[in-house]
């Protein structure tokens, strides 16, 4: 006999939908086993995606779309019959090694709602992001979204007497690729709202946070930093969000070339939040712009000496571990200490094997050495398993490391 199937816990599983055929399946497959309940709004498909959820078990439900995200969910919530609810979106994945931590938190619950980890692939070499989002709550009549995009449904939870707690549960979202977001024009559509979510509520930090995220990804810098500074002046001393604009902030001064105003921005902001990893990874990047060898290698060391951050509702993957110690390798290449620089790179590896950008920084580090011998190096850090994973899953690994990993298995 096979194992038995786990019972399904008391949760549905939600979502709105608009032409996403392609992802859509592989959202309802990640949440299945767990879910007594499969909500599907559509909000006017033109592809197959009403046909493709339907076929997996869940119910569908359409609704005309009104630019409104918040009025979308909510639509979708008055269709939940669980005590609890998962929302997520079409273009993401529950990670299934968190299953066990999903079903101990509603087996034995904390808190009326969870921020998980919505953990997003924004570009390619394996750049990620990490953000906390209330995707997990209990259901009732008072819980409700607000927000045209970028809706949040965290304030009802709260305003209601519930508490609002952290849950290492993963959502893997792969819609802020760059391929993605262009063929979808989410940037765009979502800068309509923003500026009407905007010009509803002027003085919402919130809002013009994320209207900045959006006019940065558009481009447009300087539009961007005013958002930023904007949204800055208008939050409390100590509120949550406040980081994540300084850090923000910091990146747009960077993408303006005002490195000056950059390292003021991170100074400032380290000062007020001095366990935020991010902001001592940007301050490094900021300093290695400017030349300041000295200052950046402080600054990633710093890093690491942090480690990843804790408590904040927003980071970029791998400050607190691999990235710095490419940077570290970056400054050790450029103060002439080649033998430093390969034991950073190796240590990178070893902690994010499937990081393309990484072997390609090898590939430039290690450039005429011979496959046998980088074959050597690789075998310290990382063992025959994950050299044959690399080999099966880094599509675009450099000829030099490729070379050198079939070596290793010789």
């Amino acid at each position: 006999m096979g194992a038995l199937r786990p019972a399904p816990l008391p949760l549905a599983a939600a979502m709105i939908v608009r032409d996403e055929a392609a992802t859509v399946a592989r959202a309802i497959q990640s949440v299945a086993a767990v879910a007594a309940q499969l909500v599907v709004v559509d909000t006017g498909s033109t592809d197959a995606t009403p046909r493709v959820a339907a076929s997996l078990g869940a119910e569908l439900y359409c609704t005309p779309w009104t630019d409104d995200f918040a009025a979308a969910r909510n639509h979708a919530l008055k269709q939940v019959r669980q005590p609890w609810v998962l929302m997520l979106d079409a273009d993401e994945e529950l990670v299934a090694e968190d299953l066990p931590a999903l079903r101990q938190a509603l087996e034995a619950p904390v808190a009326e709602g969870y921020n998980l980890r919505v953990v997003s692939l924004v570009g390619t070499g394996g750049a990620f992001t990490d953000a906390r989002v209330t995707r997990l709550f209990r259901t009732g009549p008072h819980i409700q979204y607000r927000g045209r995009v970028h809706e949040q449904v965290a304030d009802s939870i709260v305003a209601g007497g519930g508490r609002v707690a952290s849950l290492d549960v993963r959502l893997l979202h792969t819609g802020y690729l760059p391929a993605v977001m262009e063929a979808k024009q989410k940037q765009r559509r979502n800068l309509a709202l923003l500026e009407r979510a905007a010009a509803d509520e002027p003085d919402s930090p919130y809002w013009l946070f994320q209207l900045g995220q959006t006019r940065l990804a558009l481009g447009q810098v300087a539009e961007a930093r005013a958002a930023y500074a904007a949204s800055a002046a208008r939050l409390a001393p100590g509120a949550p969000l406040a980081p994540v604009v300084a850090a923000a902030a910091i990146r747009a001064a960077a993408a303006a070339a005002d490195f000056r105003a950059a390292e003021d921005l991170a100074r400032g902001a380290i000062a007020q939040s001095p366990a935020f990893t991010d902001l001592h990874w940007l301050l490094g990047l900021v300093l290695l712009s400017r030349g300041s060898l000295a200052g950046a290698r402080a600054c990633f060391q710093q890093c690491l000496a942090l480690g990843p951050p804790q408590g904040f509702l927003q980071t970029e993957v791998g400050v607190g571990s691999y990235l710095p110690k490419t940077a570290l390798a970056d400054v050790a290449q450029r103060e002439g200490q080649p033998a430093e620089a390969l034991a950073w790179i190796l240590s990178a590896l070893k902690d994010q094997p499937g990081r393309s950008a990484t072997w390609m920084q090898l590939e430039a580090l290690t450039r005429g050495t011979a496959p046998a011998v980088l074959a050597q190096h690789l075998s310290l850090v990382l063992p025959p398993p994950i050299r044959h994973q690399v080999l099966a899953d880094v599509a675009d690994l450099p000829q030099i490391c490729r070379a050198a990993l079939e070596f290793s298995r010789v």
